[in-house]
């Protein structure tokens, strides 16, 4: 009766081992198609070159395949759900939205939207430790060198495309934001169609003033 009850238990934990192997293969696949064959929805001619852009991960990662989560973690910085980060348009992140665009979402911030996010949710990592950026303390201590020296020149660095552009966006970690108060709708269709993923352009800031 306990062999019987075993063979039962690793025949579930098998179907649900295929099912992930499955589920990840099917993600690879997709990757590899829009890679080849470009999406409708991305292209790297629409994106204004140079643009700041605020891209939101929508969804986990447990099925998808390497390169996907490797774009979504390493190239835009999104390491859990519901992760935010900003990043400047050219071809190269295009490219990377395009890998992963139906786990994300991301549009055109404002000034009012950027100040929010690092006023309320704005981090730093020092010496391995996060600390929030609440006051300018920190911005001039570490960025001071460079002529920024308040979240009011972090903002103008990332939306007129600085100098220091890349200094003071490797400076902020990823925003953690909440869950909308009406939760997020259906996430496997593109914004476009009445769902979650892709590009809101403007319309993103009103979703991301709903999370912070």
């Amino acid at each position: 009766m306990a062999a019987r009850s075993n063979q039962k238990k690793d025949f579930v934990a098998a179907k649900a081992f295929v099912k992930k192997r499955r589920l990840a293969l099917n993600s690879y696949h997709a990757l590899q198609r829009r890679t080849r064959k470009g999406i409708k929805s991305i292209s790297t001619n629409d994106q204004p070159e140079g643009r700041l852009a605020l891209v939101i991960r929508i969804r986990g990662v447990d099925n998808a395949c390497p390169q996907t989560q490797r774009v979504l973690k390493k190239f835009l910085r999104l390491p859990q759900f519901l992760t935010a980060s900003f990043v400047k348009l050219d071809k190269k992140t295009t490219l990377a939205l395009k890998r992963v665009e139906n786990y994300v979402t991301y549009g055109y911030p404002t000034r009012k939207t950027i100040m929010e996010l690092l006023l309320k949710r704005g981090h730093c990592k020092v010496d391995g430790e996060l600390k929030p950026l609440n006051t300018n303390e920190l911005v001039e201590r570490y960025l001071g060198g460079l002529g920024v020296i308040c979240l009011e020149d972090i903002a103008h660095e990332l939306l007129t495309d600085g100098p220091n552009f890349d200094a003071v966006n490797k400076f902020l970690c990823s925003f953690r934001l909440n869950k909308p108060k009406k939760g997020l709708g259906e996430k496997m269709t593109p914004f476009s169609a009445g769902g979650e993923w892709g590009n809101r352009e403007e319309k993103l800031n009103e979703l991301v003033l709903d999370m912070i």
